[in-house]
C-alpha cells in the first residue's frame, strides 16, 4: 500500500462507505504532514491530483479522502 510504502508507517488503516452511487474512501496512516503538504490548494502526488481528494491532517494522522461515482451495474 502506498500510504506505508511512501512514509515512515508501518500501518495505515482503510475505511470504504457507500451511500447510494457515492464511494467514500478514507486513508489514514500514522504521521504529520509537511509544512509544504498544508499549503498547497491541491494536494501533490500521482494519487492525490484528482478532483475531490483531499489530504488532510486529523491529530497525529494523516488522512487522504476521496468520493467516487460507483457505475450502476
Amino acid at each position: 500500500m502506498n500510504a506505508v510504502k511512501h512514509s515512515g508507517a508501518r500501518e495505515a488503516a482503510v475505511e470504504l462507505t457507500r451511500t447510494g452511487d457515492r464511494l467514500r474512501v478514507q486513508v489514514w496512516s500514522p504521521g504529520i504532514l509537511s509544512p509544504r503538504a498544508l499549503t498547497l490548494a491541491v494536494p501533490a502526488g500521482l494519487g492525490t491530483r484528482e478532483a475531490g481528494t483531499a489530504l488532510r491532517q486529523v491529530g497525529d494522522q494523516v488522512v487522504l479522502e476521496r468520493e467516487l461515482v460507483v457505475p450502476a451495474d
